[in-house]
């Protein structure tokens, strides 16, 4: 876990090592996991979670969706950005599970079903999400 990422229970995203991790209100790892989100989005700082959906899509590129869209940015362009399943175009996954851990994606964070399934029930609206470097 970086340090000087806040204290209580919170989410804590660092981008340069593309990894989330999940802390609980004793300062415990609850969970921790390779994600894949886009080199430097969103900037470092303290959100929140705002809201999630079980099921979402791109505004940016035609015939992508992704499930358990939990929400707690907006990027360099305006879009929501948040942690979500590893997208499909047209029904095919757009990267593999073992990819994760690597830079990809235009802004949101992409995750194994396993784990953003569990975020998307341990993070609701107003938890805390630290984004690091």
């Amino acid at each position: 876990l970086p340090r000087n990422t806040g204290a209580g229970r919170r989410v804590v995203y660092s981008n340069s090592l593309q990894w989330v991790w999940l802390i609980d209100k004793n300062e415990r790892v609850v969970r921790s996991m390779p994600v894949s989100g886009r080199r430097g989005v969103p900037s470092p700082g303290s959100y929140a979670v705002t809201s999630q959906s079980l099921w979402s899509f791109s505004l940016d590129f035609e015939g992508v969706n992704f499930r358990w869209m939990t929400r707690f940015a907006l990027g360099p362009e305006g879009g929501n950005i948040g942690f979500h399943e590893i997208p499909r175009k047209n029904g095919k996954a757009m990267q593999t599970e073992a990819q994760l851990g690597s830079f990809a994606g235009s802004g949101c964070v992409r995750m194994s079903t396993a784990d953003v399934k569990f975020l998307y029930r341990w993070a609701k609206r107003g938890t805390p999400v630290i984004v690091t470097r």
